[in-house]
């Protein structure tokens, strides 16, 4: 059995792309600050201020990320101030991850259409393997950048849960919450929205991949001809 050298790595980078969905493909970027609410508790006003410094909150090629948050804490009211830590440890998913679940899906037909033209199908059935690898091939690059196009436009909404623990005069105190956010909301105080090593390790092994089944041209395989002769007439 014949080896396609190239199609094989070919069809083995498509295939290790798959593993970069899970690692981040966006980082947005938030500077650091202090935030401060006045809520009222039985009829006495409350002010709270948190502190936090420069963060960053990644989402990855399955639309899912985690970022957390520490720093002092203080409550005030008209009876004193008390002062203490917090640790915050924010979950969240975008709405559109259903877009590059399509580019993964995609990504793993090509995969395995390549790693069949790789191991020597039929010279009849190379044509169509080799065009159809190829098709989702694109299908899956033209899919992850709708999916990065989307979070850069603001399109869609994150569902965010929240957990934070407050620590204060030795006693610790726990809160969480849910919360469906526009991704205006979301990104309306991000410094920067920029590609992550995630999306940059997919499209190198994703151009790699490319050049390597257009060095075998696997749409261009046609049969070998076969050519009969006659039998030779004996004296």
């Amino acid at each position: 059995m014949e080896v396609r050298v190239a199609a094989l790595i070919s069809g083995i980078l498509s295939l290790i792309t798959i593993f970069t969905f899970f690692l981040p493909w966006v980082s947005i970027s938030y500077e650091g600050g202090t935030q401060s609410i006045t809520v009222n508790i039985d009829t006495t006003p409350v002010t709270i201020t948190v502190s936090y410094d420069d963060y960053t909150a990644p989402i990855s090629g399955l639309g899912a990320g985690n970022c957390k948050s520490t720093g002092p804490f203080t409550m005030s009211s008209p009876y004193g101030t008390l002062h203490g830590t917090y640790k915050l440890n924010v979950d969240y998913t975008y709405s559109l991850w259903f877009i590059n679940i399509l580019s993964l899906v995609s990504m793993l037909i090509a995969s395995l259409l390549i790693l069949v033209v790789a191991l020597q199908a039929s010279p009849k059935a190379n044509r169509p393997l080799g065009y159809s690898s190829l098709i989702f091939l694109m299908l899956g690059m033209v899919l992850s950048i709708c999916y990065l196009a989307s979070i850069w436009s603001h399109i869609g909404d994150m569902k965010v849960k929240m957990r934070m623990y407050v620590n204060i005069s030795g006693y610790t105190y726990y809160t969480r919450g849910e919360e469906d956010m526009s991704m205006d909301e979301f990104l309306e105080d991000a410094n920067s929205i920029v590609p992550s090593y995630g999306f940059i390790l997919f499209s190198i092994m994703w151009v790699i991949s490319l050049i390597l089944l257009a060095v075998e041209k696997p749409w261009s395989f046609r049969p070998t001809a076969v050519l009969v002769y006659p039998p030779l007439n004996v004296a």
